[in-house]
């Protein structure tokens, strides 16, 4: 007789149970932050729960949450929204004029704002 592909809320239980803490240690060693790597722990488990997967053995399943967290965590660091350029490293206080090839310095509106607490300078 065929198992179904279908897990119930006890088996997904177990499962979590068994490799959460395995699965939380990966993603924060990437995401280097406890609530991303929380929010990634989750979106593992989701695409889990919507896929249709059936594992020959524990290892086999602690093998693809572990593949699965690490690539999700890869894909989100390399989204868009993830980078972003210090405004206290020198190097960006030079901005090029690609018109004509000339660097100019920031504007004395810059050094005013880099001159506020580092929680207000984060803000702009």
């Amino acid at each position: 007789m065929a198992k179904s592909l279908q897990r119930t809320d006890k088996e997904l239980a177990g499962l979590y149970e068994r490799h959460v803490q395995t699965v939380y240690r990966v993603c924060f060693a990437y995401m280097k932050n406890a609530d991303d790597a929380q929010d990634m722990l989750q979106e593992t488990f989701v695409k889990l729960m919507k896929q249709s997967l059936v594992f020959n053995e524990s290892e086999h399943e602690k093998a693809w949450l572990i593949r699965t967290a690490a690539n999700l965590c890869k894909d989100s660091l390399k989204h868009w929204w993830r980078k972003r350029e210090s405004l206290r490293d020198p190097g960006n206080l030079q901005f090029m004029n690609w018109q004509s090839e000339r660097l100019f310095k920031a504007s004395e509106t810059l050094a005013v704002i880099m001159g506020l607490p580092s929680s207000y300078v984060e803000i702009f």
